[in-house]
């Protein structure tokens, strides 16, 4: 496609592609619409490094890892895929909107693969196994909060001030941090302390 540099914004939806590799060089391209293919991978995107937002859902894309470094991305949507890992974003440090819902997640571990994107506000994992991995006490959300705490939406819901003090509480944030993000988020009178920390048992001498 190297006739036509200077796009913008290109729609290849609804065709059969199983490849992105034929893209070439687009260096102006900011949108790309790529909805029901075939595609296995999101690779292929090297030539486009002004890509601002992807859209890439019903396809069958199994990894991310082919994601080329994209430093300008702010929207991936690779909803309804087969997608088990969110593995492979490690250039894309703009991220703000991540859809990833009617995957195939299933480890809460894998949140570690989007805890660097501290720009990141809209996270959807719905309808992945992974909402079912959380525990009476800590729950799914919490856990998410916590690695994520720039968070604002979580599938589909916002993340509540209940939720980011939850997951401070938790994972154990300082005493005087602790303070900081309920003062932040839970400034309204009439919010209960929260409980006192559990003391540890002296060993026996």
């Amino acid at each position: 496609m190297s006739a036509h540099r200077q796009l913008r914004t290109l729609d290849l939806s609804h065709n059969a592609l199983e490849s992105l590799d034929g893209l070439g060089t687009l260096e102006c391209l900011a949108e790309l619409c790529v909805e029901s293919n075939g595609l296995r991978s999101v690779g292929g995107l090297d030539g486009a490094p002004l890509l601002a937002t992807v859209r890439a859902a019903h396809n069958a894309i199994e990894r991310l890892d082919g994601l080329p470094a994209l430093a300008h991305l702010t929207a991936l949507d690779v909803s309804d895929n087969l997608l088990s890992s969110l593995a492979g974003l490690h250039g894309c440090s703009g991220l703000m909107d991540l859809h990833a819902g009617r995957n195939a997640v299933a480890n809460s571990n894998e949140m570690r693969h989007v805890a660097h994107l501290a720009l990141l506000r809209t996270l959807d994992l719905s309808d992945n196994p992974v909402v079912h991995c959380g525990s009476e006490a800590v729950p799914y959300r919490v856990h998410v909060a916590q690695q994520l705490p720039s968070l604002v939406s979580l599938d589909g819901e916002p993340v509540s001030a209940e939720e980011k003090v939850g997951a401070a509480w938790h994972f154990g944030a300082a005493d005087a941090e602790l303070r900081r993000i309920r003062d932040k988020h839970l400034p309204a009178e009439g919010i209960l302390p929260a409980p006192p920390r559990p003391r540890v048992p002296l060993s026996a001498s």
